[in-house]
């Protein structure tokens, strides 16, 4: 006896499925990857090729120097206090710039693996961000 696959795919007249569809399989992946690489073949679309470029990216931002650098909540009020009064011009700050990226340059190429590595700290996101156009705005690039 041959079950017929439609009439068991079929939902319901509820148009409530009773069972849930098969899991997807790396097979089923490959499949659909393979056919969307020939599809893009035959209509002639080619991939798009970004080649990123950075000459001298240079990354400031502004840190408290001194007893006042550690987060207590005290240095949190003063701090507070002094930015308030900076803002309207009353004091002047005592922040220092500090450079987290100095003066960086090169190529990332298209369809390329690109492995950046670093001590934590070091300024990996900051230079991600920065090639994205993401950075906070504390921050000064140069």
């Amino acid at each position: 006896m041959e079950q017929n696959w439609e009439a068991e795919q079929a939902p319901p007249a509820s148009g409530v499925s009773a069972r849930p569809p098969p899991p997807l399989t790396h097979e089923d992946n490959r499949g659909f990857l393979q056919m969307l690489r020939e599809k893009k073949e035959r209509l002639g679309v080619d991939a798009a090729k970004v080649e990123v470029r950075f000459e001298e990216l240079t990354v400031e931002a502004d840190v408290r120097v001194g007893r006042r650098a550690l987060p207590t909540l005290l240095n949190c009020a003063v701090n507070a206090a002094q930015e308030l009064a900076t803002s309207s011009h009353m004091c002047t700050t005592r922040k220092k710039p500090i450079k987290i990226i100095n003066g960086a340059s090169g190529t990332i190429r298209p369809s390329r693996m690109t492995l950046l590595l670093g001590a934590p700290g070091s300024g990996k996101t900051t230079f991600l961000k920065a090639l994205a156009g993401k950075l906070d705005s504390s921050l000064k690039v140069h």
